[in-house]
């Protein structure tokens, strides 16, 4: 299999059409994650189309921020993963217009089970805290649930429930 596609051996190349980080997404957030330590970080500043109340960031983008850094935590330290589970705290309005900052890291390990923690802050103040329970799910996982095959590595699944085991069911 050639590098940078979904493959057995290897971790897939950023996905350009991704929603948080896909640079070729235009109704997408943009995010550039980095590793800062242990800790994903994200810098997001929201504008006018991703107003909830007049000023004020809506609450499914604050979640979208936690989840991407939350769900990134395994990309960025090598591991094919996958959230079980994403809840969120709202804490304050983040307000359209003030530069956020979104962070995660890993709270706990129990084999392929992983427990990631979010923050969303804006000058120091906590706006939004997230926690997700992600699985290690191994790069072949994802290459069969996205449907693709190393013979048609552009084909997509039209079904993800197509008879895989899943990993985050605990039948994988």
């Amino acid at each position: 299999m050639r590098a940078g596609t979904l493959g057995l051996d290897a971790p897939p190349r950023e996905h350009s059409g991704c929603f948080g980080c896909g640079r070729d997404n235009p109704a997408g957030l943009g995010l550039k994650m980095r590793l800062e330590g242990n800790t994903v970080v994200a810098d997001f500043t929201p504008a006018p189309p991703h107003e909830g109340w007049r000023g004020i960031l809506h609450g499914g983008i604050v979640c979208a921020l936690l989840y991407e850094v939350m769900e990134n935590w395994g990309y960025l330290n090598g591991m094919a993963t996958m959230a079980r589970s994403v809840s969120a705290r709202l804490v304050k309005p983040a307000r359209i217009g003030r530069p956020l900052t979104a962070a995660a890291w890993l709270e706990s390990r129990n084999g392929r089970d992983m427990r990631i923690a979010a923050r969303l802050a804006a000058d120091g103040a906590t706006l939004a805290l997230g926690e997700a329970e992600i699985v290690e799910v191994g790069w072949d996982y994802l290459q069969r649930a996205a449907g693709l095959t190393s013979a048609c590595p552009s084909k997509t699944s039209e079904n993800l429930d197509q008879g895989i085991p899943s990993p985050l069911m605990g039948e994988g």
